[in-house]
């Protein structure tokens, strides 16, 4: 009888590479038992890619009936993006928007 062997996937990362893309097959191989490992070129273990996602259809402020922003530096950079505040604007002409902010004491 054959031995049963666990089967692996290396998967190539960077960042801005398409979320989905990566995200999807990530868990689904891993809930299927294979074993995944992700590399990227100049990152360390422990390193995080970031990912981008592409496809905005879908995503209209008229098809959701809140916004959520997460605090933390994320909000300067938010900020600083015209097209992110002008879809901030449109939620706040006449949806809820929820902003979380904490702080260390």
């Amino acid at each position: 009888m054959g031995s049963l062997t666990k089967k692996s996937v290396l998967v190539l990362c960077g960042d801005y590479m398409e979320d989905y893309d990566v995200v999807v097959p990530f868990f689904t191989l891993r809930a299927f038992g294979v074993r995944v490992d992700c590399v990227s070129g100049g990152k360390l273990p422990g390193h995080r890619c970031f990912t981008a996602v592409h496809d905005f259809m879908g995503f209209e402020a008229d098809s959701y009936d809140c916004l959520l922003i997460p605090g933390g530096g994320l909000i300067e950079l938010l900020s600083a993006d015209d097209k992110t505040v002008g879809l901030v604007r449109k939620f706040e002409a006449g949806k809820p928007v929820v902003t979380s902010y904490h702080s260390q004491i």
